[in-house]
């Protein structure tokens, strides 16, 4: 698969705008007692590559998050849509977590993004005290197209693929 620059481009090709093609997340976060936690929220991305959410503390996930600021997050092809439910696209990434002060003006940058992207629900959450922006820094990602056809995204950007073979990790 690595020889191949073709299977390289058009995988390339099927990751440009796959997670774009997105607007919520699936995170997996750690408890307090390091029992694992499963959940989701919409997201907005900055030009960076990194993921933010903007989450209440009354949900499981937002308390990890701040107490064990780490995360894997999964964006996935929808059931119906996929070839193979055995094979599914997906991209993953491990990241870590920082809280994003609500008085800065990285803060008013990507709470006008959420307000763009899904609208006057974010009038209403903006107003409660208990949300919270949290930046979700991708350190290292996967992309599966399907059977035999996964990458490392590496580059500054996790934007970069490089086919993983074989008893790879």
């Amino acid at each position: 698969m690595a020889d191949d620059p073709q299977r390289l481009e058009e995988a390339r090709t099927a990751y440009t705008g796959f997670v774009d093609g997105f607007r919520s997340l699936f995170i997996s976060s750690i408890d307090d007692e390091q029992l694992p936690s499963a959940s989701y929220a919409p997201f907005v991305r900055d030009p960076h590559g990194n993921f933010y959410v903007f989450v209440s503390l009354l949900a499981e996930h937002t308390r990890n998050l701040l107490d064990r600021p780490r995360a894997a997050i999964m964006l996935i092809e929808n059931e119906e849509a996929a070839r193979q439910i055995f094979a599914r696209r997906r991209a993953t990434f491990r990241c870590r977590v920082e809280e994003v002060p609500r008085d800065t003006e990285e803060a008013a940058a990507r709470l006008e993004q959420f307000r763009a992207r899904f609208g006057d629900i974010m009038d209403v959450l903006g107003g409660l005290g208990d949300f919270r922006l949290l930046r979700l820094v991708p350190t290292e990602g996967r992309f599966v197209i399907g059977f035999g056809q996964a990458y490392r995204l590496t580059g500054e950007s996790l934007d970069t693929l490089e086919p993983i073979g074989p008893g790879e990790r």
